[in-house]
């Protein structure tokens, strides 16, 4: 007998678990009927593709990511924002080793501008707090702004970098080092 889930969200979590324990690439409808204990009808109900489930799944991680520690932009100063995105990003990556470095070779064919799109307003999201906390900081503006470095495409730059670091277990030390010296 199957049992009856209460909603998405339960799914979602099943679906969730299921990355945790054996990877994105056993994320399938069948899998994910099997690990809730329900009819495959029940996830299509949900789901009506691989593709939703999939994006909805990866939406969940990003949200999980992020959301568990708050940052406050308006009193934080930058460096205190990059150290709150680096643990994020750290404890994402403890929690899904490779999702950070594999997250769109999770998505194939139609999929992947939803997997990129849903990637890019996550990123987007960060960037906009980020370069609110930037703008805050007149030395490190100013020395951008001598060396013609658009603050959008810093903020990428450093948002980028802290990825490469963690996907690669490499320390920020350098990275860090290099901000301080130009506030």
């Amino acid at each position: 007998m199957y049992k009856k889930l209460e909603s998405k969200e339960d799914i979602l979590q099943e679906a969730i678990e299921l990355v945790k324990t054996a990877g994105f690439k056993e994320l399938n409808i069948r899998g994910l009927a099997s690990q809730c204990n329900v009819s495959v009808g029940t996830i299509y109900n949900y789901f009506p593709s691989k593709q939703e489930l999939l994006v909805e799944t990866v939406e969940m991680i990003w949200r999980r990511v992020f959301h568990n520690q708050v940052c406050d932009y308006e009193k934080s100063n930058f460096l205190q924002v990059l150290n709150w995105l680096e643990t994020c990003l750290r404890n994402g990556a403890k929690e899904f080793p490779d999702f950070l470095s594999k997250h769109n070779q999770y998505f194939s064919g139609k999929e992947i501008p939803a997997g990129r799109k849903q990637m890019s307003e996550y990123f987007m999201h960060m960037q906009r707090g980020i370069l609110s906390t930037l703008e805050s900081e007149k030395t490190l503006c100013k020395t951008l702004e001598t060396h013609n470095i658009g603050k959008k495409d810093f903020i990428d730059y450093v948002i980028w970098s802290l990825v490469d670091c963690i996907t690669n277990n490499r320390k920020t030390d350098i990275l860090i080092k290099m901000i301080e010296t130009m506030n």
